[in-house]
């Protein structure tokens, strides 16, 4: 009898566990749901917050007189590729593989910049860190996302990053197209 007793409290134990264990998986599913959920507030609130800045800072880069910077007052860095390069584009899930296809581009500098006469120079000799700028940016975004509005102006903000300075003013990138 004592035995039977034994194993009935066993195998009750055992449901318990197993229901313990269930709800704890449900539990954890839930947070897990929440988390993903709060992952996409914070990546809308963050592009929000990436938009008011650069609506800033197209304030703080005016002159005195409120306009942009001259065409005259912007130096041309022209690379034009060899061959038309081709640049894969992020997955958007759907089973289709995109690319995005180039000739090459031109980089404006501000002339009245303070680092503008080291940054040409360097420019000048060599534009592989530029390039792969640009290529990380295009290949970073689905076929959605990568208009040509959208690499610019990424790719500018990362150029001024790498370069340290706020010198590079736009960019034109020549014969983009996505596919």
């Amino acid at each position: 009898m004592k035995k039977n007793l034994i194993a009935v409290v066993a195998a009750l134990l055992a449901v318990v566990s197993l229901i313990f264990g269930i709800l704890s998986f449900v539990k954890v599913q839930k947070q897990s749901a929440r988390i993903d959920e709060l992952e996409a507030q914070n990546k809308v609130l963050t592009g929000n917050v990436e938009d008011i800045a650069d609506s800033l800072n197209l304030e703080i880069d005016t002159s005195g007189d409120g306009s942009k910077v001259n065409m005259a007052d912007m130096e041309p860095i022209a690379v034009s590729f060899g061959a038309q390069q081709n640049y894969n584009l992020k997955s958007d899930g759907s089973g289709k593989d995109h690319f995005a296809n180039m000739k090459g581009y031109t980089l404006y500098l501000d002339k009245n910049a303070d680092e503008f006469s080291d940054v040409e120079t360097t420019l000048k000799a060599d534009h592989a860190q530029i390039d792969g700028v640009i290529s990380s940016v295009i290949s970073g975004h689905t076929y959605e996302e990568a208009e040509s509005q959208t690499i610019v102006k990424e790719s500018l903000k990362k150029i001024n990053k790498l370069l340290g300075a706020k010198v590079a003013v736009d960019l034109v990138l020549d014969g983009y197209v996505k596919q």
